[in-house]
């Protein structure tokens, strides 16, 4: 418990820093570019920035703790559902919506810490520690910066070539691929704490077993879902969304294809 703990607070110690230079840049970010062009939506949006300071799950998920996770998420994905017809009426209530995805992405992370303390003693932070922890934290960034090329850049571009509506329709259509992805990428999010901990025990005969089945499964569940979304695409976006995202069912019908490539990078990557 006493090395379980001077780990966790070295690493929260770094991630705590880094979270306040990213709060500062967003507020500069609002005060220069983001409220003036996207008004009370980019400042509902600071909560959600907020959360990376108290963010949990990795210490979860690294001690393999998934049931608690899953139930977790689950309640809040129910509570986030349940405010947003209660309070979000007409297209004018953009504002609430974003701001009640925000708050409960907050609010998940903060209800994490009295869990935490059953786990973990205070320990003061060793700043020779946390300094070690740059240079690998840089490192593994990489992957999330040419991930967020894909995920975050294209709709950036969206709007600069074209529109903010076709930037909706685009959104609108990864929400829909999001919630087939993370049937698979789930599997990522078991296997990851697993391989770490036989990759250090150098077990190079159960990791490939691991990823081999991983991929096997995985490709089953792809394969199957990237079909059915690509069936039922344009009948679904107009059930879901409604008559004025009719744009969306030839984009899902597309853009279904990028499920296979996420599940081979969701164990490939992670």
């Amino acid at each position: 418990k006493n090395d379980l703990s001077e780990v966790f607070w070295n690493l929260f110690y770094f991630q705590a820093i880094s979270s306040l230079i990213m709060i500062v840049l967003y507020l500069i970010f609002l005060g220069f570019y983001g409220i003036g062009n996207y008004g009370i939506v980019a400042l509902c949006q600071l909560p959600y920035v907020i959360s990376a300071f108290f963010e949990l799950s990795w210490f979860f998920y690294g001690t393999e703790q998934f049931k608690f996770m899953v139930l977790r998420n689950a309640i809040i994905k129910i509570l986030t559902m349940s405010a947003i017809f209660i309070f979000v009426k007409t297209p004018n209530d953009v504002w609430i919506y974003a701001l009640i995805n925000s708050l409960s992405l907050l609010l998940g992370q903060m209800c994490l810490w009295p869990f935490l303390l059953k786990y973990v003693l205070w320990v003061k932070p060793n700043w020779k520690i946390v300094r070690g922890h740059i240079k690998p934290n840089l490192i593994l960034f990489v992957s999330v910066v040419a991930v967020s090329i894909y995920t975050l850049l294209d709709k950036v571009m969206i709007e600069i070539f074209s529109t903010r509506t076709e930037v909706g329709y685009y959104e609108n259509t990864e929400k829909i691929l999001n919630m087939a992805n993370g049937i698979v990428g789930a599997i990522g999010s078991v296997m990851l704490p697993r391989i770490s901990y036989l990759m250090g025990k150098n077990d190079s005969v159960s990791v490939k077993n691991y990823m081999s089945k991983s991929m096997r499964y995985i490709m089953i569940f792809s394969i199957a879902i990237s079909f059915g979304v690509a069936g039922i695409s344009k009948e679904f976006s107009l059930i879901f969304f409604g008559n004025d995202f009719e744009a969306c069912g030839n984009m899902v019908l597309i853009m279904s294809l990028a499920v296979l490539f996420y599940s081979w990078e969701n164990i490939l990557r992670t």
